[in-house]
């Protein structure tokens, strides 16, 4: 399962709640060797496959954001000069507390000019994956519905108890379901019921779910936009006419299903984050 870390090291805005749509200036780092990020924020041409952040995890150099084409929305990318870097922390098992220091102390001095920092973690490649959870404030964990899927979240948990030894702050904000078919009602609230099974403290399900829209995926995919620029040229008549293209119907819907997601995380995420510390992060 892919995740996704808010770095703890970041200028928290001073807001007491999440306003949806705030503007706040984010930095995306791909921490995939895979890479496929570079594809949905058209820098494709232009990315180092992950070269740079390499060097910042092997050696401590300090990270340079690229910019997206987005306001406010700068990048890291990610990609094949990670494997090696991804294969030397798998074999050592344990998390490498060196290199997380390293993390730690490059993040810093440019986090102070982003309201929030996003990692998109490999789906099933430990050691980056450990890494990074054991430098985040807060790990997302996206999961298909099915009861295979739900069943793999139990190999996250002995990584969640050791990020929370190296740091107590560190929580486990939310499990998200998707991407699933639309109106599924009893689906999503069997795959919450298989979800409160496993864990054994509360960990809590969003609510929002992506729903299953191949089509937009794809084009977005191909194209390089978000779901929500996909959305404006497929409401648009005019655009329609001038780009020739074809739009799927379910455009609209799916974009409405990530905005609702992404205000309910993030406004956990203001709520946690406001949380004293001596306060348990698990109510």
């Amino acid at each position: 399962m892919p995740g996704v870390a808010f770095s703890r090291r970041v200028s928290w805005p001073t807001s007491p709640a999440w306003q949806p749509r705030g503007g706040w200036r984010v930095l995306v780092i791909d921490a995939d060797p895979q890479g496929s990020l570079v594809y949905d924020f058209v820098v494709a041409d232009t990315a180092d496959h992950g070269q740079h952040l390499a060097s910042v995890i092997e050696s401590g150099n300090l990270p340079v954001p690229v910019a997206s084409g987005r306001q406010n929305l700068d990048m890291i990318a990610g990609g094949r000069f990670l494997e090696p870097v991804s294969t030397q922390l798998a074999a050592a098992g344990a998390i490498d507390l060196a290199a997380r220091e390293r993390l730690i102390d490059t993040l810093q001095p440019i986090s102070t000019n982003y309201d929030l920092v996003l990692f998109d973690t490999p789906p099933v490649d430990a050691g980056i994956r450990r890494l990074i959870g054991s430098v985040a404030r807060f790990t997302i964990v996206p999961t298909a519905p099915d009861a295979a899927s739900i069943e793999g979240l139990r190999n996250l948990l002995s990584d969640q108890e050791r990020f929370e030894a190296l740091d107590p702050r560190n929580e486990l904000l939310v499990v998200t379901l998707g991407p699933v078919a639309a109106n599924t009602s009893q689906l999503r609230r069997d795959a919450r019921r298989r979800l409160a099974q496993i864990f054994d403290r509360y960990v809590p399900v969003a609510m929002a779910a992506i729903r299953a829209a191949q089509k937009v995926a794809v084009d977005c995919r191909n194209r390089g936009q978000l779901v929500i620029e996909y959305e404006a040229e497929a409401t648009s008549r005019s655009r329609r006419r001038t780009s020739g293209r074809t739009y799927a119907s379910a455009a609209i819907g799916l974009a409405d299903d990530y905005h609702a997601l992404t205000d309910e995380i993030l406004a956990r995420f203001v709520d946690r984050r406001t949380t004293p510390d001596h306060v348990s992060v698990y109510p």
